[in-house]
């Protein structure tokens, strides 16, 4: 619940990379928005967890491939955004597809790598400390498209020339940088992860019961650290529902 000291774990604590790390945040000073805003494996969720609902849905996310959290790594995710850039550069070249069709086809890109992509309607910025709320206007591929507008009228058609005898290629290749970074800005700030794990999933209580105790169930286990009697309790529930193992211990000593 304190905001400062969890940025400053968030900052310099050493992660999973292969698992997901869900931080439930309950306290009520607004958090640093690069931290709030994280989109890999790494999640900062508002509120108390739901038990009953994350835990199989962790479970039911990797067993099915549905939500594996290596797709969500920072590595991964960079990767993502250089392929909808692409596509996006590919969409905008056809003039024999409107705006949703072309929409509908980055979408399908997104997806297939396990992501939705999302009009965000706000963006929090910093002025003098305090947090300040934009309204982003436009629809969602107008914004990205704009970037792939201004980037080809900036594109001389020179670019892999670092120089020439007036250094002009230098100048183009800059200006090139400069909108490819604001394109994969945009594309970053509207990139979210297809798989919460703290969201209901419907398919995902029925398909934890039916896997098999000895040949999967057994490999999971939850550990809780803490003496709060309804976490314990809610726990103690899952636990005996889905058969997997629970172990408890308390700083109660």
């Amino acid at each position: 619940r304190d905001a400062a000291m969890l940025e400053f774990y968030i900052e310099h604590m050493i992660v999973n990379s292969d698992g997901w790390n869900l931080i439930f945040y309950t306290g009520k000073a607004p958090l640093d928005p690069a931290v709030e805003g994280l989109n890999t494996n790494v999640c900062i969720i508002k509120g108390r967890p739901e038990l009953e609902k994350v835990i199989p849905n962790i479970i039911y996310g990797i067993e099915s491939e549905t939500g594996l959290p290596e797709k969500y790594l920072e590595s991964e995710r960079e990767q993502v955004k250089r392929r909808l850039a692409d596509k996006l550069i590919e969409l905008e070249r056809r003039n024999d597809l409107n705006k949703s069709q072309k929409r509908l086809q980055l979408n399908e890109v997104a997806q297939s790598q396990g992501y939705v992509l999302q009009h965000q309607n706000t963006i929090l910025q910093h002025e003098e400390g305090k947090p300040v709320v934009q309204t982003r206007k436009g629809s969602m591929y107008g914004n990205l498209a704009n970037s792939v507008t201004e980037w080809q009228m900036n594109n001389t058609g020179d670019g892999n020339n670092l120089l020439d005898t007036d250094n002009e290629c230098v100048v183009s290749t800059m200006r090139q940088s400069k909108q490819l970074n604001l394109m994969n800005k945009r594309i970053s700030h509207m990139l979210e992860s297809g798989f919460k794990p703290w969201e209901y999933h419907l398919p995902a209580s029925s398909f934890v019961s039916s896997l098999g105790k000895s040949s999967v169930l057994d490999t999971w286990g939850v550990l809780y650290c803490g003496g709060s009697p309804p976490v314990q309790a809610a726990l103690k529930r899952i636990s005996e529902e889905y058969q997997i193992n629970l172990n408890t211990e308390s700083f109660a000593w």
